[in-house]
């Protein structure tokens, strides 16, 4: 009888520890409990303000309850970097990746983040990377005339400058933007400022110094008569403004290797300054029809030195650039480079521009110049 007392009370006694267990671990468990997180709002780490868009590699501090355990942060669902030592209970600093897409269907403006207790989402934008400019077309032009800035991340703009002057802007898309030249403006870089990512600056300068141009039909060598025996003085309707003066020719032409020739001369003694090798010879053109020849010949008293346009592009009446390195311009076809003493030879300088149709079909051609200059390529 005693025995089995003994076992009952030993039996009593497990059972009791076990409930002790039970109790300990029931506590521990609800000290483990973890809540389900959430996303109050976003700020940068250097003002309280709430911010609706974040930039790309930007570090931003998400505000909100029950992060302490988060797992992971992504921006339009790619992943952010966060360290956990800036990780509390209320925030986590966390910084927007480089890669982090923020045009298309991937950019969904959502921040989200995912702990032991769960996930929770909040919107936030993620704006393009600074404007970046790679050129300006046409290279040159006066007040009130368009030119186009191509480049990429043209998002949100705002406005662009040029050469210290406000430009008007007459469209945008991400790739080109279409300004009017400003009025006082002087040779200098071209500026594009997004409202959310920053200002890009150009790595060239737009303008001329005085004396570059050496020929734009405003005021003529006295004996070079005209570009072609059939040209016509602008501006006309056909061409957009460029805001100078210009020339163009409108033209039928059958198969010629020769054709609407004209020599123009023009003094240069300044601005043949250095080697040819440093130098170019550029203008502005505008061409609507076909895509024409053009034969350009350097006529110095030392021999005639040569270089074809195979092929303008037409630009449906839009001014661009055209350039010529002078080490392109051969003795003959393929011959010598264009050499110093050439170069620097005779004063005015003879050119003669002259049309070129290879083919069996009649060309159709309005075409206009100016802006003749010799200047580093």
């Amino acid at each position: 009888m005693n025995k089995i007392h003994t076992i009952s009370k030993r039996l009593m006694q497990f059972a009791a520890m076990l409930i002790c267990l039970q109790l300990i671990f029931a506590s521990c468990e609800k000290d483990d409990e973890v809540g389900i997180p959430s996303i109050k709002y976003v700020r940068l780490t250097t003002s309280p303000t709430p911010i609706t868009y974040a930039n790309l590699g930007q570090t931003v501090a998400i505000i909100g309850q029950n992060l302490q355990t988060v797992k992971e942060v992504t921006f339009n669902g790619y992943p952010g970097s966060f360290k956990t030592t800036m990780v509390s209970d209320t925030s986590i600093v966390v910084k927007v990746s480089t890669d982090t897409p923020f045009i298309g269907v991937e950019a969904n403006n959502e921040v989200a983040l995912m702990t032991d207790g769960g996930t929770a989402a909040g919107t936030l934008e993620i704006a393009p990377p600074a404007p970046e400019i790679e050129a300006l077309s046409p290279e040159y032009a006066g007040t009130g005339a368009e030119v186009v800035i191509t480049g990429n991340y043209f998002y949100d703009i705002e406005s662009v400058m040029i050469g210290g002057a406000s430009a008007q802007i007459m469209s945008v898309d991400p790739y080109f933007i279409t300004v009017k030249v400003p009025e006082g403006y002087s040779k200098g870089k071209v500026e594009v400022t997004s409202s959310k990512s920053g200002t890009g600056t150009s790595s060239f300068d737009f303008g001329l110094n005085t004396g570059d141009i050496v020929l734009d039909w405003g005021s003529i060598w006295p004996n070079q008569g005209a570009w072609w025996n059939s040209s016509m003085d602008g501006p006309s309707t056909l061409f957009k403004s460029i805001g100078t003066s210009y020339k163009y020719i409108d033209a039928v032409y059958g198969n010629t290797w020769w054709t609407h020739d004209g020599g123009i001369q023009f003094d240069a003694t300044a601005n043949r300054t250095g080697t040819p090798a440093v130098k170019a010879l550029k203008f502005e053109y505008a061409l609507i029809g076909d895509a024409t020849w053009m034969q350009i010949l350097w006529k110095s008293s030392l021999g005639e030195y040569k270089y074809i346009i195979n092929g303008f592009t037409p630009t449906n009446g839009k001014w661009a650039t055209y350039t010529i390195p002078m080490t392109s311009f051969t003795l003959g076809d393929g011959g010598q480079q264009m050499p110093q003493s050439v170069f620097e030879a005779d004063n005015p300088v003879l050119v003669q521009f002259a049309l070129v149709n290879s083919g069996n079909t009649d060309m159709t051609v309005k075409l206009a110049l100016t802006n003749i200059r010799i200047v580093d390529k």
